[in-house]
């Protein structure tokens, strides 16, 4: 019950504020409802101006886009490639350092042999 009160009441005061800005309107008290019912010249020589104006303006921050975006990705790729060929001689150096350490074990290896030859030898002539 306390709703069916409380929505009639409320109607009854949004039906009291609409009459009150009907009459206000037909007053011409109210100058704000103008601006919003009747509509404003869009189709004016200098709004067509502004209007393509602002068209160039776009068109060419989308180019300034489109070469800040493909410098971006040159630099991108640039970098990738740096980093490709830095990578590219570390291993190639890691590669000469396991070569060397390779043949350095080799050369000893063949002198740990030749002093086993020898002492073999030695021991034989003993």
């Amino acid at each position: 019950m306390l709703k069916l009160i409380a929505l009639f009441s409320g109607l009854a005061l949004l039906g009291a504020a609409g009459g009150y800005l009907a009459v206000k309107y037909q007053e011409d008290d109210i100058k704000i409802f103008e601006s919003l019912i009747t509509p404003k010249p869009t189709m004016s020589s200098e709004v067509v101006n502004d209007n393509s104006g602002l068209i160039k303006e776009s068109e060419h921050q989308k180019t300034i886009r489109e070469q800040v975006k493909a410098e971006v990705l040159a630099e991108l790729e640039n970098q990738r490639v740096v980093i490709a060929n830095q990578q590219e001689v570390q291993k190639q150096a890691i590669l000469q350092q396991q070569k060397e350490i390779y043949l350095k074990q080799q050369a000893e290896l063949e002198q740990a042999n030749c002093l086993t030859v020898l002492t073999l030898r030695c021991n034989r002539l003993n």
